[in-house]
């Protein structure tokens, strides 16, 4: 516990000491794919938005939009399926923190169109998705 004790020597043995010896590495990596995820998501649809010429813009598959909901959800859906039926141990423990973080990251982005059920990405309401982001 932060406090208790001597002072960890380095950013290093603190990571060491709270974050891996305290069990929670795999927590720590969702929590970091969770918001670079996030945060890649938003700058995508503000680049897409401005139409920005090299950005590579939207998925689609015949003419069908694929929402970045969609591939949130199903990293989800995989991720936590296999973390469920499986004891993948280390790494692959850590490795499904990453795909779990990034489905997170995804799916909350548009949190704000899953209450309101209608697009408002970009007005007002959409900042419900920035709030629960914060909260998460």
């Amino acid at each position: 516990m932060i406090g208790s004790g001597a002072a960890p020597a380095s950013l290093g043995s603190a990571f060491d000491t709270y974050i891996v010896d305290a069990g929670k590495l795999s927590a720590f990596i969702f929590l970091c794919s969770f918001l670079v995820s996030f945060a890649f998501i938003r700058t995508s649809a503000h680049m897409i938005r401005a139409q920005v010429s090299w950005w590579p813009g939207n998925v689609e598959v015949h003419g069908t939009h694929i929402h970045h909901m969609f591939w949130g959800i199903l990293t989800l859906m995989i991720s936590g399926w296999i973390a469920i039926t499986v004891d993948p141990g280390t790494p692959g423990r850590e490795i499904l923190a990453v795909f779990f973080g990034v489905g997170t990251g995804l799916a909350l982005d548009v949190f704000a169109l899953w209450l309101d059920l209608r697009d408002v990405y970009w007005s007002k309401e959409g900042r419900k998705s920035i709030d629960a982001v914060i909260v998460a």
